[in-house]
């Protein structure tokens, strides 16, 4: 859970490792990105280091190079214009909002989610989530079948990994409230006490007599990978991936606080 000896998550180092794996998917070297004057050996080690600069129109020209997917190649540049934000802070409001998020969920080393009323997105079931739709549809049809097959995506990407590391702590109204049909319930709560059997994976509530603790203030994800720790915040409209030190140190003293107080979620009856 902890950040320590952790070096500084950045949006620029993310991009950077992402578009080295890239090119060496695509078996090039640097003298094949300075054929296609792309740039030479020092400017692609500079962004494969995370050191940029970046600047969008080069990204997309080295994504195309490089083979890489339309939708892919739009977060990419994206993720190249967010470098310019001095606070390190990844703002996303549109309907692919997930897309740096579900990156980094990809190759996490290790998830802890302070997921409050609601089942985290990586436990639910396709019913679950369905009557969640159903009480907060999308703004159409094509947005909610989208959103699915991501949810699909997701967990099949994540629970088929070898070495899931994985934490939610969520509160016990999660497991009270009925979301969808009492069938819809059962079938939830099999599924989480199974999940919880999994070496790596620690499913925990909260009980409503609990003393407040530090996870009460909001509902986050922090995220650890090779390349550091950053926090993921959702909201209506979009989300946000923090990277700042002091402020992952305050989201890591909430988690803990969040930790203490709560129960294995096997013990819920």
């Amino acid at each position: 859970m902890s950040p320590e000896g952790d070096q500084r998550w950045s949006i620029a180092a993310e991009l950077g490792a992402e578009l080295k794996a890239a090119r060496l998917r695509a078996n090039h070297t640097y003298a094949d990105v300075k054929i296609a004057l792309l740039g030479g050996k020092e400017k692609i080690w500079r962004i494969e280091t995370g050191k940029g600069p970046y600047k969008w129109d080069h990204i997309q020209a080295l994504c195309t190079f490089y083979g890489i997917e339309p939708p892919r190649t739009a977060l990419f540049v994206e993720m190249a214009r967010a470098t310019e934000q001095p606070d390190g802070t990844w703002v996303d409001s549109n309907p692919a909002r997930f897309g740096l998020y579900v990156l980094l969920e990809r190759r996490s080393t290790q998830l802890t989610s302070i997921a409050g009323d609601l089942m985290n997105g990586l436990l639910q079931t396709a019913e679950y989530h369905r009557a969640m739709l159903d009480a907060w549809p999308l703004e159409t049809a094509t947005a909610e079948a989208e959103q699915i097959k991501l949810r699909q995506e997701r967990q099949e990407t994540f629970w088929n990994r070898s070495d899931p590391r994985l934490d939610v702590i969520m509160s016990q109204a999660a497991l009270e409230h009925r979301v969808g049909s009492q069938t819809v319930m059962d079938e939830q709560l099999r599924r989480i006490r199974s999940l919880a059997e999994r070496k790596g994976v620690n499913l925990k509530y909260v009980p409503s007599s609990s003393p407040p603790h530090g996870g009460m203030r909001g509902n986050f994800t922090l995220v650890q990978t090779e390349l550091g720790t950053s926090v993921y915040t959702e909201h209506i409209e979009g989300g946000r991936l923090l990277s700042e030190p002091r402020i992952i140190e305050s989201y890591v003293e909430a988690a803990r606080s969040a930790m203490a107080a709560s129960r294995d979620i096997r013990e819920w009856q």
